[in-house]
């Protein structure tokens, strides 16, 4: 079972748990989520489909995030969750990683501060299919306009929300 930390609002540890506990009472804990973007312009980005086996959020799209275990920092834990989810099997390339925002998420039954990075990357993705059922490439204009779906993640629409006011795509 995985312990990560529990925070408070202003991101001080002020214990530990394992992930069901939790969750289960709703704590204030971290995560980190990326955004993976096809090129410079970041007009186009790489979103996943959520496995059926997931406990939370089951066939739902979403970027790519993970809780951050104990003793792990936010960058530490995105690289882990990217090369979990997105290179699975393949070889994991050297990327730039580069810290867009931080917000408090209440969406999805579940109490997260939770850092976002970005990523431009246009190569190859396998996708671990325990986790993610399938990978597709999106532009944020499509993104925009149906952002309210249900077939998104409430922490989805939050993060691309956060995006959206700091962003000029």
């Amino acid at each position: 079972m995985e312990i990560i930390d529990i925070v408070d609002e202003h991101d001080t540890v002020v214990g530990s748990g394992d992930i069901r506990t939790v969750h289960k009472k709703k704590l204030l804990h971290r995560t980190a989520g990326v955004l993976i973007f096809k090129d410079s312009s970041r007009k186009e980005m790489a979103i996943q489909k959520r496995s059926m086996s997931m406990v939370n959020a089951p066939g739902k799209w979403a970027h790519t995030s993970g809780h951050i275990p104990t003793g792990d920092t936010y960058l530490e834990a995105a690289k882990k969750e990217l090369q979990e989810e997105m290179f699975h099997g393949i070889p994991f390339p050297e990327l730039e990683y580069e810290k867009l925002f931080k917000i408090h998420k209440h969406g999805d039954g579940d109490e997260e501060l939770i850092t976002i990075y970005a990523v431009e990357y246009d190569g190859e993705l396998a996708p671990d299919h325990g986790e993610v059922e399938v990978i597709a490439w999106v532009s944020l204009e499509q993104l925009y306009g149906e952002l309210q779906d249900e077939k998104y993640t409430e922490t989805f629409r939050e993060v691309m929300e956060a995006y959206k006011s700091i962003s000029s795509t």
